[in-house]
C-alpha cells in the first residue's frame, strides 16, 4: 500500500468551545495512518492500536501492532504493548472499548 506522508503530532478537540489544541508530548506513537482508535468514558483515556507507519511519501508503509494510551489530563502517551500474544500487525481496522474489561 503506497500512501502519502503521515504525521506524528497530537491534537485534542474541545467540543464545548469547538477548538483544536496541539499537544506537545515527550513520547508518542510513531507517525502512521489507518490506526484503530477508541475512547473510554470510564477511564477518560483514548486507546490507539496498529496502523500503517509511513516514513516518506510515496513509499510502502509498515503495518504496526503496538498499543498506546492517551491521557488528556496529563497530556501523555504511554505505550501499552504487552508481552506475549497480541493481534497481528494491521491497519484500517475498527476499534471499540469493552467497558466490562477496562482497568482503572
Amino acid at each position: 500500500m503506497t500512501v502519502g506522508l503521515a504525521f506524528d503530532d497530537t491534537w485534542e478537540y474541545d467540543g464545548t468551545t469547538a477548538t483544536w489544541t496541539q499537544r506537545t508530548t515527550t513520547s508518542a506513537p510513531s507517525a502512521r495512518v489507518d490506526f484503530g482508535f477508541a475512547y473510554s468514558s470510564q477511564t477518560s483515556k483514548a486507546y490507539l492500536f496498529g496502523g500503517m507507519e509511513i516514513i516518506s511519501a510515496g513509499v510502502d508503509g509498515t503495518p504496526k501492532q503496538d498499543a498506546w494510551e492517551w491521557d488528556g489530563t496529563a497530556g501523555t502517551w504511554t505505550e501499552r504493548t504487552g508481552p506475549g500474544d497480541r493481534p497481528s500487525p494491521r491497519f484500517g481496522q475498527g476499534m471499540a472499548i469493552d467497558s466490562a474489561k477496562v482497568r482503572r
